[in-house]
């Protein structure tokens, strides 16, 4: 069984449930952990915005129960332009998905965001 440090279950994320839309510019997915657990599996959403901006979403299958409020974030969801094409920006391997070229309006930065399966972990 696969625990982090502090013991708690580490999840696993279902290489085989990933699908990216590029109409919204996101990326679904299903995490599953290694043992019983009130949580045995959890739906995962990532947007991905212009200018490098990642939002994500984790929750129970069909179920909304907890959700952080979007009041008093710096961006708010109109001011967000959902990145282009993002089906080019990504590639999968066997272990981790890389969401890259991200750039930032002015050209000065580029952002790449690595999402490990094993353990995981988004970077």
């Amino acid at each position: 069984m696969k625990s982090n440090s502090n013991g708690t279950p580490a999840y696993i994320l279902d290489a085989s449930k990933i699908l990216i839309n590029d109409s919204d510019a996101s990326i679904t997915a299903r995490l599953r952990v290694n043992q019983k657990s009130q949580y045995e599996e959890l739906d995962l959403k990532m947007w991905f915005y212009q200018n490098g901006i990642m939002r994500t979403l984790i929750q129970e299958p069909s179920s909304t129960r907890f959700r952080i409020s979007e009041e008093n974030l710096p961006v708010v969801d109109e001011q967000l332009i959902p990145a282009s094409n993002l089906t080019n920006l990504v590639l999968v391997n066997s272990t981790h998905l890389v969401v890259g070229n991200l750039n930032h309006e002015d050209g000065t930065e580029v952002y790449t965001y690595t999402v490990k399966f094993d353990h995981f972990l988004i970077t």
